[in-house]
């Protein structure tokens, strides 16, 4: 075979198989080229010495890209010049023609993939850069992960945990609950012995989910407890009363409100210098500095007068102020008296009823319910505690065990006998927990005699175990966040980000790093937290957050006249033990 003929034939093979190619194939190339070169550009063409390894990479594929183009373009060029010289036997038919057909059919594709490469690079700065950019930092590995507190993030970062309370007891601690990494929560028992308590949150925020679990453990230990609840809490009696039953321990629930279970003389018990003191507190008889103080002096003298003529029951002094016509010389006081013998709880019958002092020597387990609505019932729960810590004092040695006494909603039934007791009942083997709902209960307290600002610094210098569950108020939130102490966190003062020229931002490159200041726990935390969380402080501890549950009850305890059993006396042997103690006077 002719050589020049076989290369022709050879030539035009090849040219058939290109033109084939071309519809639509080329099309489809060259366009998909034209999208490319739009969407990523054909500046810069030169990588320069501070680029990044990306960037330089990028200037290899735009001149891969810009090459390719210009083949595509020479393409058609080269294949009109093959076919010009070809013999016109040997071409199928007329390129230039099919070229022009071809043009006319998919014109409409390279400008539809200009249009799409230019859309598609706008839609990425605009809008895709700013999230890639703020993916890509978030993945950052950052010299500094410290963030000043945010209310946002703070809302659902402590979720309440539910488990059983006595799986996690300890017989030289005190349980309180999980903390962050879900590890027991506890207190040394000789710490919890030695120091007062408070409570602060608002009501269903978990305060009586925490005594429940405390009264549990100190009964289950054998050590006294009073629980003086100015309201009635669905729970806590359920728990005590199982607690007791479980251990064979004595359970007393005292009703001061007249219509449950239990009597109370709230005037007999204790030495005559104590009785006085109730009877002076309850009837606010005493002196103020005004001129009104020559009429208390005057009722008070008759107080002296029907103590020492009467066994201190509320008939009988009030049968003594009638008979010796003393309504006019003691209208406070008579007065107050009618008041409370409207409440059957406060006439027991001869040598019955609840006795403070039985309770304490014979280790009793004992709940008593008051009221914050009636003022007299009101009076009578601040009288009780005052009695109790009179009696505390006074058996101080006669006692064998360790009492605790808490008192929940304190506003209410707050004395100066109780802020006393809080600096000095510690030395007499009892410590006292204290429950409240903020911080601003204490500055306005319903016995005006009280200095309330004296009152609320003697409450919370001496409760130095503190727990703060979901703060109400600011003020509240602001003083357990003071009370947290303070670290210094290294944040991000300045991050810089650069505006495109489609106006987009995205993050630089540069952060500017300063410390800061905070509380351990922000007040934010504090008035985000959910309930059965709270923070915890202790002397010489950072505060930490703990998660408390609830005792689980399965025997709903029915009340009976358990108080009725414990006569207003103790046996002769145990007042010849007590009898020569010296008691404290709390008015």
């Amino acid at each position: 075979m002719n050589p020049a003929y076989k290369f022709s034939h050879t030539i035009t093979n090849w040219f058939n198989l290109a033109a084939d190619w071309v519809d639509p194939w080329w099309w489809v190339s060259t366009a998909a080229l034209l999208f490319l070169i739009t969407l990523f550009g054909v500046w810069p063409l030169r990588a320069h010495p501070e680029f990044t390894q990306a960037q330089a990479v990028a200037v290899v594929f735009r001149k891969t890209l810009l090459f390719l183009v210009i083949i595509a373009a020479v393409f058609p060029v080269l294949l009109f010049l093959v076919a010009s010289g070809l013999p016109l036997r040997q071409v199928p038919s007329n390129f230039s023609v099919d070229f022009v057909d071809m043009l006319y059919a998919y014109w409409t594709l390279p400008v539809a993939a200009v249009i799409s490469g230019y859309t598609a690079k706008f839609i990425y700065l605009r809008y895709g850069i700013p999230y890639v950019s703020a993916f890509i930092r978030r993945f950052r590995v950052i010299q500094s992960s410290d963030q000043e507190s945010d209310i946002r993030r703070e809302i659902g970062k402590y979720e309440p945990v539910n488990f059983i309370p006595s799986d996690y007891y300890k017989p030289n601690k005190v349980f309180l609950g999980l903390d962050e990494q879900d590890k027991p929560f506890y207190i040394a028992l000789d710490d919890f012995r030695s120091t007062h308590m408070q409570i602060v949150g608002p009501t269903r925020s978990g305060k009586g989910v925490l005594l429940g679990g405390i009264v549990d453990q100190i009964i289950r230990r054998n050590d006294s407890v009073f629980l003086i609840d100015p309201k009635l809490d669905k729970f806590i009696p359920h728990i005590m009363a199982a607690a007791a039953e479980a251990a064979g321990r004595k359970f007393v629930y005292l009703d001061l409100n007249g219509v449950g279970q239990g009597k109370w003389a709230p005037f007999k018990g204790g030495d005559d210098r104590d009785r006085r003191a109730r009877i002076v507190s309850a009837f606010n008889l005493q002196g103020r500095g005004t001129d009104a103080d020559v009429y208390l002096a005057r009722e008070r003298r008759v107080v002296d007068q029907v103590m020492k003529t009467t066994n201190g029951s509320i008939p009988a002094m009030l049968d003594y102020i009638r008979e010796h016509e003393l309504e006019d010389r003691a209208s406070r006081f008579s007065d107050g008296l009618r008041e409370w013998a409207e409440v059957a709880t406060f006439k027991p019958p001869k040598n019955k009823g609840f006795s403070i002092r039985r309770s304490l020597l014979e280790n009793a387990v004992v709940y008593i319910r008051g009221s914050i609505k009636d003022h007299v019932i009101r009076d009578a729960t601040r009288i009780f505690i005052i009695e109790l810590m009179q009696e505390i004092a006074a058996l101080k040695e006669a006692r064998q065990k360790h009492l605790t006494v808490a008192v929940d909603e304190v506003r209410f039934v707050i004395s100066d006998a109780l802020v006393d007791a809080l600096a000095t009942v510690a030395g007499f083997g009892a410590n006292i927990i204290t429950a409240y709902q903020s911080i601003l209960d204490l500055r306005n307290l319903p016995d005006k005699t009280m200095n309330a600002l004296a009152t609320e610094q003697s409450v919370n210098v001496n409760s130095q175990i503190k727990v703060l569950y979901r703060a109400p108020d600011y003020e509240t939130a602001e003083w357990g966040a003071r009370l947290s102490g303070t670290q210094f966190k290294t944040v991000a003062r300045m991050e810089k980000t650069d505006i495109g020229r489609y106006g987009e931002e995205k993050w630089g490159d540069t952060r500017m790093m300063h410390q800061v200041e905070e509380n351990i726990i922000a007040e934010n935390s504090l008035l985000a937290l959910k309930p059965r969380v709270a923070a915890v402080y202790q002397p010489g501890k950072l505060t930490s957050i703990c998660r408390t549950s609830w005792v689980p009850v399965t025997k709903q305890y029915t009340p009976k006249e358990s108080a009725n059993k414990h006569t207003e006396t103790a046996s002769t042997k145990q007042e010849k033990e007590v009898g020569a103690e010296s008691s404290l006077n709390l008015t």
